[in-house]
């Protein structure tokens, strides 16, 4: 075959610009691995965007954003975390809104307990709660547990609605001994809850999985909740608190119906029309 400079040319071009897609890619891969690596880290305000809560504690107080309930019974510590306060026993509970737009996509919180759990000695984290006194009788939501008797104390998601019941149990003894994780849940359109568990620093690894889509919620809140006795009554630890926001809808309602009598016509959509 002849000679081709021209030839040779457009194949170093095409080498060229395989080369730079190949490294182009390597490096976002290595960027994506580094930034799933450091997920499990202190979060900043300032750099995240779309959320409903993002309270990192560093302001050490609880106005922003504001948090109810029994404020008396927890500080925001000299590490800025908020830490329970309490005396004797007792269950304490904090909420802050999360607005009423629809179900986040993604919640993450840091939990340390300097001890290990117990029945009498647990916590609680609200995804999802219809009222801000998360210690009411009525309330409805979906929270975590944190927290049995015995050394098999997992993370389970539980749904309360006047009472309560167990949706999924995560893997056996992550939160049996003096807990100190993050955890990171997410939540989708199909109704798919995962929750996925990391030591600080570390990388996020799925504990458990379920399908329950929720149902309409209006007035939405999260929180946490504290039962404890004397002895434990300030060693509940919470920092990094971030709640996504709910995705927009930007898909229109069509019409999938229409019926006309002489004096109504009614028309049926493929979502509600507020």
């Amino acid at each position: 075959m002849p000679y081709n400079l021209t030839h040779t040319l457009y194949l170093l071009s095409a080498w060229r610009y395989i080369f730079r897609r190949v490294a182009y890619l390597a490096l976002y891969g290595y960027i994506i691995c580094q930034t799933m690596d450091i997920a499990a880290q202190a979060i900043d305000c300032a750099i995240l965007s779309d959320y409903a809560v993002c309270d990192p504690f560093a302001d050490a107080n609880l106005l922003n954003p504001t948090w109810s309930g029994d404020a008396a019974a927890f500080i925001v510590n000299a590490n800025a975390e908020l830490q329970s306060n309490g005396s004797g026993t007792d269950t304490i509970a904090l909420s802050t809104p999360i607005g009423s737009s629809g179900v986040p996509t993604e919640w993450v919180i840091k939990v340390r307990m300097e001890f290990d759990p117990s029945d009498n000695n647990r916590s609680s984290i609200y995804l999802l709660a219809d009222q801000a006194d998360l210690k009411s009788p009525t309330l409805s939501g979906y929270y975590l547990r944190l927290g049995e008797n015995g050394a098999a104390d997992a993370i389970s998601l539980y749904r309360q609605n006047n009472g309560v019941s167990s949706l999924v149990r995560g893997s056996d003894a992550t939160v049996a001994f003096a807990p100190d994780l993050y955890i990171r849940v997410t939540y989708n359109e199909s109704g798919e809850w995962n929750i996925y568990t990391a030591a600080v620093g570390g990388s996020y690894v799925l504990d458990a999985s379920v399908n329950e889509p929720v149902p309409s919620f209006g007035a939405s809140f999260m929180g946490v909740w504290c039962k404890h006795t004397a002895t434990n009554a300030t060693k509940f630890f919470f920092d990094d608190i971030y709640v996504a926001n709910p995705p927009l809808d930007t898909t229109p309602p069509i019409v999938v119906g229409v019926n006309a009598s002489p004096n109504l016509v009614s028309v049926a959509f493929s979502e509600a029309i507020p």
